[in-house]
């Protein structure tokens, strides 16, 4: 698993490169932050892999597996929910271009609240509604990165 979400990682490392890390006047640009945490991911993935890889397998591992979080679910929903979240994530990095990185990010946050995550309608619209605000206000104002706006942009 660790290796998947390593793969995951480069690739959306790349595609965020692909936006320009850097621009022309040295500032920071729409793809610095993707790239840079894609790296970082990737890095850690490859860091627990190799732990995993070169760790003998113990009993107590089994009982960890069979374990039920504080949210009721085992190793195996867990697992599935993190395939889940990586493909959907893909689609929004695709989606980036087509309409825009805020809209891509909302309809990422949201697919996972509900449908991953399995929460209601009102708490998804509000962290949804939060996250995007945060992200708006933090980004475009405040640092300043132009945002790819996709199909609106003017």
């Amino acid at each position: 698993m660790s290796l998947a979400v390593a793969a995951m990682a480069i690739a959306a490392g790349i595609i965020g490169s692909s936006y320009g890390v850097y621009d022309d006047g040295g500032r920071i640009a729409g793809g610095f932050l993707p790239t840079v945490t894609a790296a970082i991911v990737a890095i850690t993935a490859l860091i627990d892999a190799r732990a995993r890889f070169f760790s003998p397998e113990n009993p107590e591992s089994e009982k960890k597996k069979a374990a039920v979080d504080i949210f009721g679910r085992n190793q195996k929903t867990r697992n599935r929910q993190l395939v889940a979240v990586l493909i959907l994530t893909v689609v929004a990095l695709f989606l980036v271009n087509v309409i825009g990185f805020l809209f891509a990010f909302a309809l990422l946050i949201a697919t996972i609240s509900y449908f991953v995550e399995k929460k209601k309608f009102i708490p998804t619209a509000l962290i949804t509604g939060a996250t995007i605000l945060v992200a708006y206000l933090v980004f475009d104002q405040f640092l300043q990165v132009p945002l790819p706006l996709g199909i609106f942009g003017g």
